[in-house]
Formats: C-alpha cells, sequence, structure tokens
C-alpha cells in the first residue's frame, strides 16, 4: 500500500464515483478499479473521479491507467496538484525500488521494465536514468548507456561521479572530442574532486595535451602534495615531455622535473614500483646510473621475475664497467625465462644474450691480454723454474681466453635465434 489518505468531496458525483470511492474505503481495489473506468467514462470532466482513478491505478500497480489518471486530474483542476505530486513520488521511489532489486538479482529485461516507467512517471529524477544506463551498459548497449548517462548527468549536473562516468563511457566508445569536452565541464564544476580531476589528466595525455594535463596534476598537487598516484602521473607527463624534446638539453629538463615527482611518489607510497622503475629510467638517462641502482633493486626485490626491471639494472652496471654485477643479472633473466612465450620475453630474452656476449668477448680479450703478457714475461726470465711456470700460466690464460669466445659466440647464436 502506498499509504495515500484518501479525501473525498462532498458534492453532486455519479453513482460509479461514489461507488468507485465505497470500495476504496473497504480497500477492494479491484472493484474500485471497475467502478473508477465507468465513472470516468460517463462523466469524462469529473476531475474528482479522475484523481479517485489515479488513487485506485496506484494501488493495482496500473501504472499507464495512473499516469493517464493522474495527467487529466491536473489538466481538470489545481486542487489536487500537491496530492498527485505525493503519489507521483511514492510511485516513483516504489518502481525504482524494483527496478534495482531487479538489477541487483541480474535480471536486466525486468529492471529494464520497471526503469522505464520510473522515467515516465518522474522524468526529472537523474536515478532511473543512471541505473538504466548501467543496465544497457552490462547489456553491451553502449551507446544506449552514454544517452541515459547524458539525461541522468543532464538532470544532475552536481554528481560528481556520475558525470565522471559519463565522460569515461564516452571516451572508451571512441567519442574522444565529445568525451575531453564532457570531462572539462565536469572538472569545471568539481576542481577539488580528485577521481575527476585523475581522470580529467589521463583524458588530456590520452589525447595530446600533455601541457595541460599537467596543469590539472598540480591542481590537485597544491591541495595534497604527497598523493602518489597524482605525484606519479605528473612524473610520467614529463617522461612524456622528455620523449618528445627537440633536443638534448630539453629532454634532460623535462627528466629533470620528473624525478621529484616519481621520489614523492615513493615517499608516499614504498610499494610502487611503477614509481621506482620510472625514476630508475629518468636518473639513467640523465647520466646518474648510481643513483638508478637502488630504485631498480627496490623493483626486484618486490617483483623477482620483473624480467625488465633486472634488465635494466644489468645496463646499469655495465654502464659503470661493473659486468661483475651485471653478469648474474643476467643469468637470472636467462634461467627464469627459458624458452620464452610471447614477444615481451623474446625481447628481454635477445638483449640478454646480447649483453653476455659482450661481457665474455670483453673478458675473452683481456684474458688473450694477459696471456699475451705472461709470454713475453717468459721470453726474459733465464731460469727454467720460473720460465716454465710463467709459459704455463700464459698456457691456462689462453685457453680460458678461447672457452670465454666460444661461450660469447654461444651467446651470439642464442641472441640471433631468438632476434628473429
Amino acid at each position: 500500500m502506498l499509504g495515500i489518505s484518501l479525501a473525498f468531496g462532498i458534492g453532486c458525483e455519479s453513482v460509479a464515483t461514489r461507488s468507485m470511492k465505497i470500495y476504496m474505503q473497504q480497500q477492494n481495489w479491484e472493484k474500485a478499479l471497475d467502478q473508477g473506468r465507468q465513472a470516468v467514462a460517463e462523466t469524462p470532466n469529473d476531475f474528482e473521479a479522475w484523481f479517485a482513478m489515479a488513487q485506485v491505478a496506484a494501488q493495482v500497480d496500473s501504472l499507464n491507467l495512473m499516469m493517464q489518471a493522474m495527467d487529466r486530474t491536473l489538466a481538470l483542476t489545481k486542487k489536487y496538484t500537491a496530492e498527485v505530486a505525493r503519489i507521483r513520488t511514492a510511485k516513483y521511489n516504489q518502481v525504482f525500488n524494483q527496478g534495482v532489486q531487479a538489477y541487483n538479482a541480474g535480471k536486466l529485461a525486468d529492471a529494464k521494465d520497471r526503469l522505464d516507467m520510473a522515467v515516465r512517471i518522474e522524468p526529472s529524477r537523474p536515478n532511473a536514468y543512471k541505473v538504466l544506463g548501467m543496465v544497457y551498459q552490462r547489456s553491451g548497449q553502449t551507446q544506449q548507456a552514454i544517452e541515459m548517462y547524458a539525461r541522468a548527468y543532464g538532470a544532475d549536473s552536481s554528481d560528481a561521479t556520475l558525470g565522471r562516468q559519463y565522460a569515461t563511457l564516452l571516451g572508451a566508445s571512441d567519442q574522444k572530442e565529445r568525451a575531453l569536452a564532457t570531462m572539462a565541464s565536469v572538472f569545471a564544476r568539481h576542481p577539488g574532486n580528485k577521481d575527476v580531476a585523475v581522470a580529467y589528466l589521463d583524458m588530456l595525455n590520452t589525447a595530446g595535451q600533455v601541457d595541460s594535463a599537467l596543469i590539472v596534476g598540480k591542481n590537485v598537487l597544491a591541495r595534497e602534495p604527497q598523493d602518489p598516484e597524482v605525484n606519479m602521473r605528473v612524473g610520467i607527463l614529463y617522461m612524456k615531455k622528455a620523449q618528445e624534446a627537440a633536443d638534448s638539453t630539453e629532454l634532460k629538463a623535462d627528466l629533470r622535473l620528473a624525478v621529484p615527482y616519481f621520489e614523492q611518489a615513493l615517499v608516499a607510497d614504498t610499494a610502487n614500483t611503477d614509481a621506482a622503475y620510472n625514476l630508475a629510467i629518468s636518473l639513467q638517462q640523465l647520466g646518474q646510473p648510481e643513483r638508478a641502482i637502488r630504485p631498480l633493486a627496490r623493483v626486484i626485490q618486490a617483483s623477482p621475475r620483473d624480467h625488465q626491471a633486472r634488465l635494466q639494472l644489468a645496463i646499469v652496471y655495465l654502464q659503470q664497467d661493473d659486468a661483475d654485477d651485471a653478469e648474474p643479472q643476467l643469468r637470472s633473466i636467462v634461467d627464469q625465462i627459458g624458452e620464452p612465450t610471447n614477444a615481451q620475453d623474446r625481447e628481454v630474452l635477445t638483449r640478454a644474450y646480447r649483453y653476455l656476449g659482450i661481457i665474455y668477448t670483453v673478458r675473452a680479450n683481456q684474458k688473450g691480454v694477459q696471456a699475451q703478457q705472461a709470454r713475453e714475461a717468459a721470453q726474459g726470465i733465464r731460469d727454467r723454474a720460473q720460465k716454465a711456470a710463467k709459459t704455463q700460466e700464459a698456457e691456462q690464460l689462453e685457453g680460458e681466453s678461447r672457452d670465454l669466445l666460444k661461450l660469447a659466440r654461444d651467446m651470439e647464436e642464442l641472441r640471433s635465434t631468438y632476434a628473429r
């Protein structure tokens, strides 16, 4: 029951209208409905009969008839304006809740039926449109979902979450310009909403408007300077600017700007391996490989099978002429990947074999130089025992050099194999 109080006017009324009201008092809604149909047929301009009919139709859930009776009542009189509004609101809430329950139960057709009716009852309220958008989205009907979200946001532009969902769905459906314009509007209304700001920042970045995205990100950081998520994004934006830089001076300037944002992201969230990795790459490109070691080691400690981070750590060691620390990292990559099953692992494995080949070639050359030096030293020794010992040392070094060259060739063959 809607709990609507029944009030009857006194005066001249048809027998059918009087009978309808009696049945209403008895809560015999079916008979009241029959008498109501007769009453409005006999006296189509009787607003009392139409108002009573609206009440009865609401009770028996005859929603189309209820809407007709309410519209007819208001067309004939203003007397029941407030009462009709109460019926409308009560029925909207009931039908909307039924639609939500059906949606939660996965009964999308029933949900759509209830929510469509809720929209008919109260077309100016946003919630039914919003849940209808969810129904369409869940059904894979993206364009219909967008239309519902547009109506919902049009009815209530104060709902920042709704606006963000609407703009994001536009972007996902490849309506980029409309999505960006909508998100700009949402951000203008809710500049302090972090979720909206982040979504707008990402959308600007995707659209290639990096400088505008930076303004949005810094707007957030002015209020929340330690926010790890936004610091991370701003750092990435500066990295992107560096990639598009016209020269090395501009590139390094942008990378220097990126570094403190990644550092702050790590301070606020020590488990942020993406920030650690990006920080290391920035420092490496700035010619500071010694500072890149620690963040890369942090990534590997958190994710031992992060082959890309391990490869970068090996490269940093090689940049410092530290092949002894680089080799175990490269060997670990080879052992962990084994036979690559995807393009990314294949590319990392190819580079690992390449660097291993370089390491073994350099070591072979070093051993060869040492062997040559030992032979030359042996020629100047008069003592036979010492001469023999030095000659044996030279032969051993030559053997080690040959073994290393063979190992280097093996690495090159493997590199060539996986590079194809």
